[in-house]
């Protein structure tokens, strides 16, 4: 399918802007953009994209918009429901999704009800919501497209092959900024040093839970949601280089993988090329300059991000939704220096044994209300 226009949802976050930076390249209309309350960057978007259709969350920040923009030929929409508008607007091709947190469960239910392709980087929908997801998607007819460079790859690698053929789905991590280092050693790690990601560029939140390894464990949950694989034949290998982002064991003992640049606009370009290959928006890959390409199998004695996301797993899941509250709330505790490093995974096992949910339904309702039960259980914790 050809794409020509499409919809960014959290326009001014990592994800939002470098989409609006491929869709530049690739000649592709952004026909409505979104944001919480970046005004300054959002003003600054509107100026070059010049889009038919905005989207402001915060009440102040859409007043100024208003203000500034409501005499041109701008639809300016307000909140929860501008953002449902947005994400179900008819004529965009495409609506990516790259909200920040499981306040972009909203957006995704919405556009795949309304039919929509959707190019999802709000990972929190589908680690939260993923029975809901995809049942509304197959409702629906829509599609959902990862924008996540893991998941791209295997959405890749499977063209080689049958569903049914597959063995395992191997995902890659980087290690994050302290692969190979004790726990001893993570005792006194600093907040700088866990945001200075060797190989990415990202939001402080995705940063901190890669580097605890939480990020690959809310990975394994999308890779079992996306492509209907149980998460017992999901590994994760690390990678330090960043350069194959993913492969598909197939039943003959055979892999195929997916190789190019740490570079977000890759994943977008083919999403947002409708899956074929157009003009290149990333640099060429170099196989020489990137030797050697290294595997290891993940110290899950040090880092236990993936373990803890598969124990809440285990739980139900709906207590997916506790560990992403609890998770959300600890990472802000550390950036406020209020917690170490290593009190994020310490203080959500405490948080995930201690928790009962009386609740199984995954309904819209159960799974905010359960976000809120693993923010809550961190908040009272630390007013004790």
């Amino acid at each position: 399918m050809k794409i020509k226009k499409i919809v960014v949802l959290g326009s001014t976050g990592s994800i939002g802007t470098q989409a609006l930076q491929v869709a530049r390249t690739l000649g592709i209309d952004v026909v409505g953009i979104s944001c919480n309350k970046n005004i300054k960057l959002l003003k600054e978007q509107i100026e070059k994209v010049a889009p038919k259709y905005i989207a402001v969350a915060d009440e102040k920040a859409y007043r100024e918009i208003k203000s500034e923009f409501g005499a041109k030929d701008i639809k300016i929409f307000y909140g929860e429901e501008g953002l449902k508008t947005l994400a179900s607007l008819h004529e965009a091709d495409v609506i990516i999704n790259s909200i920040s947190g499981i306040a972009g469960l909203t957006a995704t239910l919405c556009a795949l009800r309304a039919g929509k392709t959707l190019g999802l980087a709000n990972k929190e929908s589908l680690v939260v919501a993923g029975s809901l997801v995809t049942k509304t998607a197959k409702e629906f007819g829509s599609r959902i497209l990862p924008i996540d460079s893991e998941h791209c790859a295997i959405l890749q690698a499977l063209r080689s092959g049958k569903h049914s053929e597959i063995k395992s789905l191997i995902l890659t991590a980087s290690g994050g900024p302290f692969f190979g280092m004790s726990r001893e050693q993570l005792k006194s790690v600093t907040i700088k040093d866990a945001l200075n990601h060797p190989n990415w560029h990202m939001g402080k939140k995705i940063t901190i839970d890669s580097a605890t390894l939480l990020n690959k464990g809310f990975e394994v949950i999308e890779a079992s949601w996306l492509f209907s694989i149980p998460i017992e034949k999901i590994k994760v290998v690390v990678h330090p280089q960043s350069v194959v982002h993913s492969l598909v064991e197939f039943k003959d003992n055979n892999m195929i993988a997916q190789l190019s640049v740490p570079d977000m606009k890759g994943v977008l370009g083919y999403v947002m090329a409708g899956q074929t290959r157009e003009e290149a928006v990333i640099q060429e890959l170099s196989l020489i300059n990137s030797s050697p390409l290294e595997f290891f199998d993940v110290d899950t004695e040090t880092f236990k991000g993936i373990e803890l996301v598969k124990f809440a797993n285990l739980r139900g899941e709906l207590y997916l939704s506790v560990c992403n509250g609890a998770s959300e709330e600890l990472v802000k505790l550390f950036l406020n220096r209020k917690i170490k490093f290593t009190d994020i995974d310490g203080i959500l096992l405490e948080c995930l044994n201690a928790v009962t949910l009386e609740r199984e339904e995954v309904t819209e309702d159960n799974i905010f209300w359960a976000d809120r039960i693993g923010k809550d259980f961190i908040k009272e914790k630390m007013a004790r």
